[in-house]
């Protein structure tokens, strides 16, 4: 069991401090799959959700229950029907960032997801390897652009 609160924060101060209100949903999803949505403004808690343990599954589905290692990912994002602005980094989302705070009295381990990074990495790399040379004209390319 875990509680957990998801605030949104600009250059370290509460937004809500400032008077702005900004709409934005909480998701946890396990292995892909949604478990939990939750809609809120500036700040969302959550006070008692259950994150099934690992000990004992594998990666296989197992032949009795059907359970496997559970892959929760909790991810914040921005309504952009109510924020449009928060597509891109301009005056209204510079120094903004999530606050997030997780009480349980379990050991849990929080990481960051690379998966996204990984994936655009591996793309590169396979751009490499199929083109060798690639990055350096683009390196180039960009150079020329830039003057």
């Amino acid at each position: 069991m875990a509680s957990i609160n998801v605030r949104l924060m600009q250059n370290g101060v509460p937004l809500s401090d400032s008077g702005l209100m900004k709409y934005f949903r909480l998701q946890i999803l396990d292995n892909n799959k949604v478990v939990f949505d939750k809609r809120g403004w500036n700040q969302i808690n959550l006070s008692n959700f259950c994150f099934r343990m690992n000990q004992g599954l594998t990666d296989v589905p197992n032949e009795e229950s059907g359970e496997v290692k559970h892959n929760y990912v909790i991810q914040a994002i921005f309504d952009l029907n109510m924020w449009p602005e928060a597509r891109t980094v301009n005056s209204q989302t510079e120094g903004c960032a999530w606050l997030m705070k997780m009480f349980t009295s379990e050991t849990v381990a929080l990481i960051k997801d690379t998966d996204k990074e990984d994936r655009e990495k591996a793309l590169k790399v396979s751009w490499e390897t199929n083109e060798a040379g690639r990055a350096e004209k683009a390196t180039d390319s960009r150079k020329r652009f830039m003057l």
